[in-house]
């Protein structure tokens, strides 16, 4: 906790504290008055990239006294306490601060410096996951079908990593499938996070399913995520990376009419426990998350028309607990926590993200 600032002296010292802070007289500050700054780290201030640039964060060194309060600089920095020693040390270690030299404590995802593999990214919750991705500073290589909307997500992705690398390739060939990993490595050297994203849904029930439907579905939502798995794990096992499966709500639950569609993801839930469990020991984790109905074109593809999509969505606002479908962007958000340090002891789980929809019975 901050310490009290009760008397009038000690009100207007706290004034001039945060006002030095701010305009950029942060190094003198820490050689006169160390407690001074102690005590505006306590109330949580951060410091600009001025002030970095100025000596401020080499100045912190100068501190006797630790505060209880861990305070996140900017960036790429996070202070690092020792409660022995008695020492601040900023550095340039990314995802986490240490306690004594031994316990982890999670910060604000950054994930500079990760190579992030994203397959179906020219749209919808793909080409959400590479925005957030970007934003963190991950390096993407992005795969789909299109090109063209490849090319747009990657301009829309305006990271300090730089553009996104892009290539373009159909997983439900072996060859493109073999392709995309071999460049993506070539590039970038490594692979830290894999996201199977790529996926169809087609209508059908087993009286109007064909092998051909059966087979199509199958390929695409379950078989090119275990082959491109497959070739990517000697590299995550390398980097000790992750693996994200996007999977459905349609993986936990059945309904009807979507069969193939239903068998296919429910597989995928399975695969990610599977290779989660198989791969643990080396350091890869594998997890999943599970969407309900998501705001994209993904059932427009599947031959829904747009009266029908829309009378689609208002029944959604009663088949989800929380009375609407979901965005993109907030699948995008659990996809990111599976694949970052923040989430470092979960594996093998299947995240519903689908509004309560899971948990429902609805007809």
């Amino acid at each position: 906790m901050a310490p009290e600032v009760g008397s009038a002296q000690q009100q207007q010292q706290h004034h001039q504290q945060q006002i030095a802070l701010r305009s950029g007289r942060l190094p003198a500050l820490a050689k006169q008055r160390p407690k001074a700054l102690q005590l505006t780290m306590q109330l949580g201030l951060r410091l600009s990239r001025e002030e970095q640039a100025t000596g401020g964060i080499a100045s912190l060194r100068l501190l006797g006294l630790v505060p209880d309060l861990l305070v996140q600089s900017i960036g790429w920095c996070c202070v690092d306490r020792t409660r022995n020693a008695g020492e601040i040390h900023i550095h340039r270690q990314l995802g986490w601060c240490t306690y004594g030299g031994a316990e982890k404590v999670p910060r604000i995802m950054n994930l500079a410096g990760k190579v992030v593999l994203i397959t179906g990214a020219s749209s919808g919750i793909g080409a959400a996951a590479a925005l957030k991705f970007s934003q963190l500073g991950a390096s993407l290589a992005l795969t789909g079908r299109k090109v063209d909307n490849l090319n747009e997500v990657a301009k829309q992705c305006t990271g300090s990593a730089g553009a996104p690398f892009v290539v373009a390739g159909d997983i439900t060939k072996e060859a493109d499938t073999e392709r995309v990993l071999k460049a993506t490595i070539e590039k970038y050297g490594k692979l830290d996070v894999l996201v199977n994203n790529a996926g169809i849904i087609e209508t059908g029930t087993i009286e109007t399913t064909s092998l051909e439907q059966f087979d199509r579905v199958m390929n695409t939502n379950i078989r090119s995520v275990y082959h491109l798995t497959m070739l990517a794990v000697p590299h995550l096992v390398q980097s000790q990376g992750n693996v994200v499966n996007v999977s459905s709500v349609n993986g936990i639950r059945s309904f009807p009419g979507v069969l193939a569609y239903n068998i296919s993801k429910m597989a995928v839930d399975q695969f990610t426990r599977c290779v989660a469990l198989e791969l643990a020991a080396k350091g890869v984790r594998v997890n999943c998350v599970n969407p309900g109905v998501t705001v994209t074109n993904l059932h427009k593809r599947g031959g829904m028309d747009e009266q029908t999509y829309a009378k689609f969505l208002e029944h959604s606002k009663n088949t989800h607990a929380m009375g609407r479908p979901g965005q993109a962007s907030e699948v995008a958000d659990a996809i990111v926590f599976l694949a970052s340090d923040s989430s470092s002891f979960v594996t093998g789980a299947s995240l519903p993200v689908d509004g309560g929809r899971h948990a429902m019975c609805p007809r």
